[in-house]
């Protein structure tokens, strides 16, 4: 398993008991891309569907969240993911684009007095060809929640070690 040059990519971190940020959040339309609802988007399926086996083979299991990511606005606030749970460098995922390199971190989104597990899902920048998040929006992998739609309040609650001190 230790040579394995699938798993040298991926860089896990321990689950601790910590502090955890609660950060009232609007649901905001992204670039639908993840899910493929763009109708200008090369990927029909969406991006999330396409990366999904690859993101399995590198630990990060989304089998049961919904292909598409969920965009909300924590404004006047922007975090950083600063420890992720895992972090994929360079994952090829697609032919047409250079490898990106992904980090996610284990979530929480309170919708309507309901609890959902996510993942934060953040393609770096750095590596990351187009279609770009506004500073205030972060994305959620979670499963599919019925009840959310655009301007939807929902409560992101994330561990205070995986993002850096918020700013505004």
């Amino acid at each position: 398993m230790k040579n394995n040059p699938i798993l040298q990519n991926i860089k896990t971190f321990p689950k601790e008991s910590v502090n955890i940020k609660s950060l009232k959040a609007t649901v905001v339309k992204g670039h639908q891309i993840a899910s493929g609802q763009n109708p200008n988007t090369p990927y029909k399926d969406g991006s999330i569907a396409l990366q999904a086996p690859l993101l399995k083979l590198h630990g990060v299991n989304i089998d049961d969240m919904h292909k598409a990511t969920i965009n909300i606005n924590i404004a006047p606030y922007q975090i950083t993911i600063v420890e992720p749970d895992h972090q994929i460098i360079d994952l090829l995922w697609c032919d047409a684009i250079a490898p990106e390199t992904f980090s996610f971190c284990h979530c929480q989104l309170n919708v309507n007095d309901q609890t959902y597990a996510g993942l934060i899902y953040y393609p770096h920048p750095e590596t990351k060809p187009d279609h770009f998040q506004r500073a205030h929006v972060v994305e959620v992998i979670a499963p599919y929640i019925k009840e959310i739609q655009y301007g939807s309040q929902v409560t992101l609650n994330v561990a205070a070690k995986h993002i850096s001190p918020l700013t505004d």
